[in-house]
C-alpha cells in the first residue's frame, strides 16, 4: 500500500533518516550538482522577495542559500513538520527563523508573505489543490509560489518507493496549470530541468552530467523530468 502523508511525516522525522538525508541524495559530484542546480533555480525564481517561507525546509539547504545571497535583506522562515529536521538545520547554522508546522494549515495571516518556496515536496502529495489554496491564502497580492513537480520518477514504480522514502506522485504540466489557474494564480514561469530523475545523477561522473546538461538545451522544456514553477497571486 502507498505510504500516507502521515507516514511520510513520521519517516522524515526519524533521526537516522535526517542524518543520512543529504548523503543519500546529494553525496558525490553528481549529488552536489543536483543540490546546487535545484537551489539555484529556486533562488533565481524567487527574485527579490523580502519575506519568504521555505516549506518544508528539510535540512535547510535552500534556506541557507537564500540567506547567503549578496546584499540579502530578506527574512526567510524555515518551516517543517519534522522537528529533527529543524534541529539539524539549526545546529548546522543554516536557519535563523524556524517554525514547526503543517503545510496544509500554515500559521500565518491572510496576505502576509511575499513568497513561499517548496522544493521536493509537491511530488509527495497526490492532489495539489489543497496546498496551492493554502499558499494562495497567505501570499500577498503579487506574491509568488515557487516549487517543482515531477513528470517521471523511479519511485512512481509500485514497490520501489517503500525502500526510499515513500511514493512519488507525478503531475503533468497541464494538470499543474489547470489547478493553479482554477485557484487564481498566474503562471509566470514554467521551466524544465534534468533529463533523468535527479536520483540517477547522484551516481554519474561529472563528464556525463555535463553532456546531459548540453542535451537538455536541445529538447523541449516539458521533455525534462522536473518542472519548476513560479505561480503569482
Amino acid at each position: 500500500m502507498p505510504m500516507t502523508l502521515a507516514e511520510k511525516q513520521e519517516y522524515y522525522s526519524l533521526p537516522d533518516v535526517v542524518q543520512r538525508y543529504e548523503y543519500l541524495r546529494f553525496g558525490g559530484a553528481g549529488g552536489q550538482y543536483v543540490d546546487q542546480r535545484e537551489c539555484e533555480i529556486c533562488v533565481r525564481l524567487l527574485g527579490d522577495a523580502k519575506l519568504i517561507l521555505d516549506v518544508p525546509s528539510g535540512t535547510g539547504r535552500l534556506t541557507k542559500r537564500l540567506l547567503d545571497r549578496p546584499s540579502n535583506a530578506a527574512k526567510v522562515i524555515a518551516g517543517d513538520y519534522s522537528l529533527p529536521m529543524l534541529l539539524f538545520s539549526k545546529s548546522a547554522g543554516r536557519i535563523n527563523h524556524a517554525t514547526r508546522l503543517n503545510a496544509f494549515q500554515l500559521p500565518f495571516p491572510d496576505n502576509s508573505l511575499d513568497a513561499v518556496v517548496t522544493l521536493r515536496f509537491l511530488f509527495h502529495i497526490e492532489s495539489l489543490e489543497p496546498f496551492f489554496k493554502e499558499v494562495y491564502r497567505v501570499l500577498k497580492p503579487g506574491g509568488s509560489l515557487v516549487g517543482n513537480t515531477a513528470t517521471w520518477s523511479p519511485k512512481s514504480i509500485p514497490g520501489v518507493s517503500r525502500f526510499c522514502g515513500g511514493d512519488v506522485y507525478l503531475h503533468a504540466p497541464r494538470q499543474v496549470v489547470e489547478v493553479a489557474q482554477k485557484i487564481g494564480y498566474q503562471i509566470e514561469v514554467e521551466e524544465g530541468a534534468f533529463l533523468f530523475t535527479p536520483l540517477i545523477y547522484r551516481y554519474l561522473p561529472r563528464l556525463v552530467i555535463n553532456a546531459l546538461f548540453w542535451l537538455e538545451s536541445i529538447v523541449p522544456q516539458r521533455a525534462r523530468v522536473n518542472m519548476y514553477w513560479k505561480l503569482t497571486k
